[in-house]
């Protein structure tokens, strides 16, 4: 498939409202502008870099359980207190 020819997908209207149906992409790519080479080693450097990261920090918590510890009271809360 050409990707400077590709389209994603089509609008399609329905009863009351309008929804995105996209096409299969997985076909076999193909380019004739350089520069997109060039964006894909960028952006496989990027996605590199987001992976070492995540190796370094592995165990993080993001529903702030690691913040509130233990006794459920946020440890962030004392430091907004007004003395």
């Amino acid at each position: 498939m050409k990707f400077e020819t590709f389209k994603a997908g089509v609008w399609k209207s329905r009863f009351q409202y309008k929804s995105f149906e996209p096409v299969p992409v997985n076909h076999e790519w193909v380019w004739e502008d350089a520069r997109i080479n060039a964006l894909l080693e960028q952006a496989n450097r990027a996605l590199g870099e987001l992976n070492a990261f995540s190796l370094i920090v592995s165990d993080t918590d993001l529903n702030g359980d690691a913040i509130s510890g233990p006794s459920g009271l946020s440890s962030c809360a004392s430091m907004n207190t007004v003395r």
